[in-house]
């Protein structure tokens, strides 16, 4: 990394997309933060998982289903859950995998917050598109992949999407149903169309049928190793030493904050 002639650096594009992008302006800052990946690297082991999709089609029943002990089972769908806004579950665990950790976000499916939820889109994340099994409305789901697929264009960001239909226990979900409802998303939204997205899982969150094997998937998919990204170990330690020290408080000072910089080994500047 020794180029002394060297003025300019531009990394956009670049699939290396876990450098802080305070750094993407100085070359210097740069090369410091890709040495420090080389002697010092560990994988990051928290994903954001976010659920996605019109109101009223159980993307939060779903949540509850991941985060109830033997939710796999099934929950309670008597009631009648609606979000507001946003609702963040830090440090989902699933299928007794305490290697990855997910942060759920759970964002109301009302129209009304759309324009508000683009700001929480992120790439390297995973996208749980839920939709009603019994009575899918296809335009919405078609502008969550629109927006989903916009997110994978910049550059070499990538999104994993999940589509998933929900209410598999009703009467009317039989062979046939199913058979006729796979051909006719799978016609409107091909795979090849929309990088990142999965093949369909289809569940009951009242009895639970799918909601294991769709986890397992889940799971198993974001731990392959191309959708692992790999840091320098310090900034781990940092994330990790404010969610400790942080614990409880909306912000600290800069001054403070450096000092926490300092004994994780980041230099704050």
């Amino acid at each position: 990394l020794e180029m002394p002639d060297l003025s300019a650096v531009n990394i956009r594009g670049n699939p290396l997309n876990t450098i802080p992008s305070v750094f993407h302006n100085d070359w210097d800052k740069v090369k410091k933060y890709l040495l420090t990946l080389t002697d010092r690297k560990a994988e990051w082991r928290e994903r954001k998982l976010l659920f996605v999709g019109q109101e009223g089609v159980g993307k939060t029943t779903l949540l509850r289903c991941f985060t109830k002990k033997k939710g796999y089972r099934g929950v309670n769908t008597r009631a009648n859950l609606s979000t507001d806004g946003i609702d963040i579950v830090e440090g989902v665990s699933l299928c007794g995998d305490s290697s990855i950790t997910f942060n759920a976000w759970d964002l109301g499916g009302q129209e009304i917050y759309y324009p508000s939820h683009q700001f929480f889109l992120t790439s390297n994340s995973v996208y749980i598109l839920v939709f009603d099994l019994t009575a899918p409305k296809l335009d919405r789901i078609d502008y969550w992949l629109q927006l989903l697929r916009s997110l994978g264009s910049k550059g070499f960001s990538r999104t994993i999407t999940f589509l998933v239909g929900t209410h598999l226990d009703s009467p009317k979900c039989t062979e046939e149903y199913i058979a006729n409802m796979t051909q006719t998303l799978n016609n409107r939204f091909p795979r090849l169309r929309f990088p990142g997205l999965q093949p369909m899982h289809f569940i009951s969150c009242k009895t639970g049928k799918g909601v294991r094997e769709f986890t397992e998937t889940l799971v198993a998919t974001v731990k392959k190793e191309q959708f692992s990204p790999i840091l320098a170990e310090p900034w781990i330690k940092l994330h990790e030493y404010i969610k400790t020290a942080g614990s409880g408080r909306d912000y600290v000072d800069w001054e403070e904050f450096k000092e926490w910089a300092k004994i994780c080994d980041v230099e704050p500047d």
